[in-house]
């Protein structure tokens, strides 16, 4: 499996392009070479110029990929070949980087639930579509095809939001996470259960666009959750 591949099975679901709060047009926004979260970018968190998307590892599921000014700014920086896969120095994807790289972990894929870019300025927030029944539903079968496809060990969601969609539409016996002071308190251990005959093992961290911030409280309660991952 390539993420060229994943991207054609994406495209055959969001078959008709939309312009709205969120814009679907896939063709238009095609992949930008190089690392960063798919499906904008390859899903890889290095340069390598041929990356396949290995089974049995690690999915790291986001939001969204974010707005349609910024995937502008990366694709012009990928043309002059200045794209290193993080854009600020609050990135999601430099971070991502940061941690992968301190865990040691290896067949990482990085990815997201909710496809399209945003038309609104911010790359912040709730998804604008999350409202839209019909999106949601593309959204939960395009999940089910990386899930089928990549058959993660482990998946680590990005913050309240995206858990929220994953846990709904995958069986998850924990539906939803107001703060995460009260969610570790209770919840030591990775979410472990059965969706379609498959084993899921959920971690849910915080947002790691601001990781430092974000993180600061929850550090201790985190790693002891990274060290269950083998």
């Amino acid at each position: 499996m390539t993420p060229e591949n994943l991207h054609a099975k994406m495209i055959q679901i969001f078959d008709k392009p939309k312009e709205g709060l969120l814009n679907t047009d896939f063709e238009t926004h095609n992949m930008i070479e190089g690392p960063g979260f798919f499906p904008y970018c390859n899903g890889s968190f290095n340069k390598s110029e041929e990356y396949g998307i290995s089974q049995g590892g690690i999915l790291v599921l986001g939001q969204d990929w974010g707005s349609r000014k910024y995937y502008a700014r990366v694709k012009e920086k990928n043309e002059k070949n200045l794209w290193k896969g993080e854009e600020g120095t609050k990135d999601t994807f430099k971070e991502i980087k940061y941690l992968i790289i301190k865990q040691n972990w290896k067949d990482v894929f990085l990815s997201n639930l909710f496809m399209g870019l945003r038309t609104t300025e911010l790359n912040i927030g709730e998804n604008p579509e999350i409202l839209n029944v019909d999106y949601l539903q593309k959204c939960k079968s395009f999940l089910e095809i990386q899930l089928e496809e990549l058959k993660p060990k482990y998946i680590i969601v990005l913050g309240t939001i995206p858990f929220k969609f994953i846990a709904q539409n995958t069986n998850c016996p924990i539906r939803a996470i107001k703060n995460f002071k009260e969610y570790y308190k209770t919840n030591k251990e990775i979410i472990t259960y059965k969706f379609k005959n498959r084993n899921i093992n959920l971690l849910v961290i915080p947002h790691i666009s601001n990781m430092r911030l974000n993180w600061s409280k929850h550090e201790i309660q985190i790693n002891q959750l990274f060290k269950k991952i083998k």
